[in-house]
């Protein structure tokens, strides 16, 4: 579950699980095709949660506040990954700088 106060950061949130919860990768015509892969996550709600009223008049500050609830259903690798092709795997330790 994951908790956004600001609409870019649910806009991240949201691709995020919409990339990893469906096994066909965004189709580019001028890409090299890519291999499916079975879904990571499932989006548990189609919807973002929102705060009630009832909440939004107790805590002013909730009124913007959005829920992405997903569930990790595989362990493999996600092909399609931006950051795995932007950091490459790099053995590293905690600690070390």
């Amino acid at each position: 579950a994951v908790v956004s106060f600001h609409s870019l950061e649910d806009r991240v949130i949201k691709h995020f699980v919409k990339e990893r919860s469906s096994s066909r990768l965004g189709v580019n015509r001028f890409l090299p095709q890519q291999v499916a892969v079975t879904p990571t996550f499932k989006a548990l709600f189609k919807k973002v949660i929102k705060p009630s009223q009832l909440e939004i008049s107790e805590n002013s500050r909730a009124r913007s506040a959005k829920l992405r609830v997903s569930q990790k259903v595989s362990e493999s690798c996600f092909l399609g990954d931006k950051l795995s092709r932007t950091f490459p795997n790099v053995p590293f330790k905690i600690g070390e700088h």
